[in-house]
C-alpha cells in the first residue's frame, strides 16, 4: 500500500491516478459516502493535483474512512404522494465490506400484492367513485396511479393508507321530476356501515307525501288534470302545475298537491247566460262552498237581468229580432247585435237589451209615411220621437213641409216627363201591328189608327198635371186599347 509523508503527514495515494474523464469525473460527483460520524456526504470534489481528477472511493477510505454507500431505494408505487419507504439509520444497513455498506429500507403503508391492470373500464371506474375520509368529508377519487402499471389506486389503497372509506350511493329514484326532493339524505354518522368496514351505503329519510300506486298516464287522464284549476295557501287560482311522476310520466294528482302544497281543488260551475258577457259575478274565495278540506265549489252572484223563460230560436223569431233597430244609451241607432242566449241559442230579446243596456226599441223606422203631394216628408229628430211603453219603445215621427215654388216646378216637369214615358211606352206595344202589316201587306185596323193617335193627343188633353195621378199600371184615364189589330 503506498504511503507517501509529506511535512511530517503520512497519507496513501494510489500508484497509479485515475484519468480525469468526463464519465469518471460524473461517476464520481454522483456518489455518496458515510463517513466516520455516521453522517452521510456526497463526494467532497476533491481532486489529484496532478491531474486534477476527482480522488477515488479507496483514497477516502484510506484518509478520511468515508466508506461508499450502495442506495438502492425500492420504486414508490405512488408517484408525487407518498412514501411507502421509509431508509433505516445507517446502523442498520447491511455492510457488504470494510469499504462499503448497502442503505436499506422498511416497508411503511400499504401496497397490493398484484398491481392492477389500468383498462379503460377500470379507471373509468374508479373515477365515478366517491369516497368518506377520516374527517368525514365526501371526496371523488384522487386520482393517483400505481408507479408499475399506471392504474389508479384501488379501494383498499385508499381505505388501508389514508382511511378513506368507499360510497355506495343508490339514491332513490324521486317520485317528481324537476321540482321536489322527497328522499332527505341522510348525514354521514347515520348511513349504512357494511360487513367489511371499508364500504359505508348511503341512507335516505323519506319527506313529503308521496300515493301508495302512481297513477297511469293515459292521455285522457293527462287532459283531465291539465285542465283543473287550484287554489294556493295565498288565495291564488292556478292551473295544474304539470308536474309529473317519474315512476309513470302522469301529471300528479289532487292529492299530492293538497299534502305537499296544500293547493285545493276549484270545482268551477261557470254560469254562461249570454255568450260574450258576464251576468254573473265570481264571489271571492272566501266565499266559496268548503266541500271538504280538498275541494272548493265556486259561488256566483247574479249581476244584471235575464228572462225567467228563454224564448225559442225559431227562424220566424230570429229573422224578426236581426231586422229590428234600436236607439242606445248615446242617442246612436243600431241593429240588434245578434247576441245569443246560450240556454237555447235564440236572439236576446228587447227587455234584455233594454234592462241590461238601455236599449229602446225604434217602432216605424223601417218605413216612411204615406207621401203626400207637394209636400216634403221630414223625419223628426230624436228628442222628438214618441216615446211609448214606459221608455222600453220609441215610435220614430215625421213632420210634412210645403214644396217651395222651386220644387213646385220641378215636381210639375217630373210629372210631365213621366206621362211621356207612359204614353211613349204604350205606343211601343203596338209597333209589332205596323211593322208586321208592312212585312206581310195587311191593312191596320182602324181599332189601331186611332189608338196610336188618341195617344200622341193624350198630353195636351191634361189640364192640370198636378191633379192627375201618374201611375204606371193605372190606365183608367188613357185611351182604350184596341182589340182588332188588321182589317178583314
Amino acid at each position: 500500500m503506498p504511503l507517501i509523508t509529506e511535512n511530517g503527514n503520512t497519507y496513501w495515494m494510489p500508484e497509479v491516478l485515475p484519468e480525469p474523464t468526463k464519465e469518471y469525473q460524473a461517476t464520481q460527483a454522483e456518489k455518496k459516502y458515510l463517513t466516520e460520524k455516521g453522517v452521510e456526504r456526497t463526494h467532497p470534489g476533491w481532486t489529484y493535483a496532478e491531474n486534477v481528477a476527482y480522488v477515488d472511493d479507496e483514497y477516502l477510505f484510506q484518509n478520511d474512512g468515508w466508506k461508499l454507500i450502495i442506495d438502492e431505494a425500492p420504486l414508490e408505487p405512488v408517484p408525487f404522494y407518498k412514501n411507502h419507504y421509509i431508509k433505516n439509520s445507517p446502523e442498520e444497513w447491511n455492510e457488504i465490506d470494510e469499504r462499503t455498506v448497502e442503505a436499506t429500507y422498511t416497508l411503511s403503508g400499504w401496497i397490493p400484492e398484484v398491481f392492477l391492470v389500468p383498462t379503460k373500464e377500470y379507471q373509468q371506474t374508479q373515477s365515478e367513485k366517491r369516497y368518506l375520509t377520516e374527517e368525514g368529508v365526501e371526496r371523488t377519487h384522487p386520482q393517483w396511479k400505481y408507479v408499475e402499471t399506471n392504474a389508479y389506486v384501488d379501494d383498499e389503497y385508499l381505505f388501508q393508507n389514508d382511511g378513506w372509506k368507499l360510497i355506495i350511493d343508490e339514491a332513490p329514484l324521486e317520485p317528481v321530476s324537476s321540482h321536489k326532493t322527497y328522499q332527505v339524505r341522510n348525514a354521514p354518522e347515520d348511513w349504512e356501515e357494511l360487513e367489511d368496514e371499508r364500504t359505508l351505503r348511503v341512507t335516505y329519510t323519506l319527506s313529503g307525501w308521496i300515493p301508495e300506486v302512481f297513477p297511469t298516464s293515459t292521455s285522457e287522464y293527462q287532459q283531465t288534470q291539465s285542465e283543473k284549476r287550484y287554489l294556493t295557501p295565498d288565495g291564488e287560482e292556478r292551473i295544474h302545475p304539470q308536474w309529473k311522476y317519474v315512476a309513470t310520466n302522469a301529471y300528479v294528482d289532487d292529492e299530492y298537491l293538497f299534502q305537499n302544497e296544500g293547493w285545493k281543488l276549484i270545482i268551477d260551475d261557470e254560469i254562461q247566460v249570454v255568450i260574450n258577457k258576464n251576468h254573473y259575478i265570481k264571489n271571492p274565495p272566501e266565499e266559496w262552498n268548503e266541500i271538504d278540506e280538498r275541494t272548493l265549489r265556486v259561488t256566483y252572484t247574479l249581476s244584471g237581468w235575464i228572462p225567467e223563460v228563454f224564448p225559442t230560436s225559431t227562424s220566424e223569431y230570429q229573422q224578426t229580432q236581426s231586422e229590428k233597430r234600436y236607439l242606445n244609451e248615446e242617442g246612436e241607432v243600431k241593429w240588434h247585435p245578434q247576441w245569443k242566449y246560450v240556454a237555447t241559442n235564440a236572439y236576446v230579446d228587447d227587455e234584455y237589451l233594454f234592462q241590461n243596456e238601455g236599449w229602446q226599441l225604434l217602432v216605424n223606422i223601417s218605413q216612411e209615411p204615406p207621401s203626400v203631394k207637394l209636400k216634403n216628408t221630414l223625419k223628426n229628430g230624436i228628442e222628438d220621437w214618441e216615446e211609448q211603453e214606459g221608455g222600453k219603445t220609441i215610435k220614430v215621427t215625421y213632420t210634412l213641409v210645403d214644396f217651395t215654388e222651386e220644387e213646385v216646378a220641378e215636381y210639375t216637369e217630373q210629372q210631365w216627363k213621366q206621362l211621356r214615358m207612359m204614353r211613349d211606352n204604350l205606343l211601343g206595344e203596338t209597333d209589332w201591328v205596323i211593322v208586321r202589316a208592312m212585312e206581310e201587306n195587311l191593312i191596320v185596323s182602324s181599332q189601331v189608327t186611332a189608338y196610336r193617335q188618341s195617344l200622341r193627343d193624350f198630353p195636351e188633353t191634361i189640364e192640370n198635371i198636378l191633379e192627375f195621378e201618374v201611375e204606371f199600371g193605372n190606365f183608367t184615364l188613357w185611351p182604350i186599347r184596341p182589340e182588332v189589330y188588321f182589317a178583314v
